[in-house]
């Protein structure tokens, strides 16, 4: 803040250069919220962290392939301690944990594909029947 009020500071000056009063320039320099701006950043800022780490883990998740390999398979095997099971690969079972997991996130993409056209289109149809320029773009 004090780096704004030296150059608020310096803006006064040069325009005291060329015969206005301090009043006048001080009417002249648009009052900023420069707080609020700075919140507002952050706010933004925070708000697509989440957004951004789900992107990265599907990406991740993509970009390292595996191979599937439908004889293996993960059960939970209970442990003494019954808060803490864990998975074992067991040979011949049906679906796997990895293959359960890769069609969750097939479905969510799919569907936030899906919902993303959806939205992309009513919006067009609606600018489209408001007369917009360049409602369908």
């Amino acid at each position: 803040m004090q780096r704004f009020e030296e150059l608020k500071e310096q803006l006064i000056a040069w325009g005291m250069n060329f015969g206005y009063t301090r009043e006048q320039i001080i009417d002249m320099i648009p009052n900023l919220p420069l707080q609020d701006y700075a919140l507002m950043a952050v706010e933004k800022f925070l708000h697509a962290l989440p957004v951004t780490f789900i992107v990265l883990l599907f990406v991740l998740y993509m970009l390292l392939e595996y191979v599937f390999d439908s004889s293996v398979s993960f059960r939970v095997v209970p442990t003494n301690n019954s808060s803490c099971d864990s998975l074992e690969e067991e040979s011949g079972s049906g679906s796997s944990l990895q293959k359960r997991i890769d069609v969750q996130i097939r479905k969510y993409i799919v569907i936030k594909v899906g919902v993303s056209i959806l939205t992309g289109v009513l919006i067009g149809l609606t600018l489209a029947l408001l007369h917009c320029r360049l409602a369908v773009m």
